[in-house]
């Protein structure tokens, strides 16, 4: 590419108005700004991450497996005394006499 036409691509950009940043660009770079000083230009650079630091940042992902977990027991035993009787032992006690019974 010659200098001329290089300059025309310029001139032309400079005419143009600036991209709009989208609606969640502000977000972005402060989580950004956040990660680089934990992992790299803040005051603990050179630190290794101790195990305190790094349950902190697994938290909120353990936080939310540990409330589904919750939630799918309690489903589940909601759905289970619908169907099956409440108590367990009574249950096992109906089957092993079914079972006996049938066996005769």
């Amino acid at each position: 590419m010659n200098d001329k036409k290089l300059n025309a691509l310029f001139r032309s950009a400079r005419n143009e108005s600036p991209p709009e940043p989208g609606p969640e660009f502000e977000g972005l770079v402060m989580r950004a700004i956040s990660r680089a000083l934990q992992y790299g230009w803040g005051e603990r650079a050179g630190e290794p991450l101790s195990i305190f630091d790094q349950l902190a940042l697994l938290f909120p992902r353990i936080a939310i497996g540990a409330t589904a977990v919750i939630c799918l027991c309690f489903l589940g035993d909601l759905f289970l005394t619908t169907i099956v009787q409440p108590d367990f032992s009574t249950s096992i006690a109906e089957l092993s006499q079914q079972w006996l019974f049938a066996a005769n």
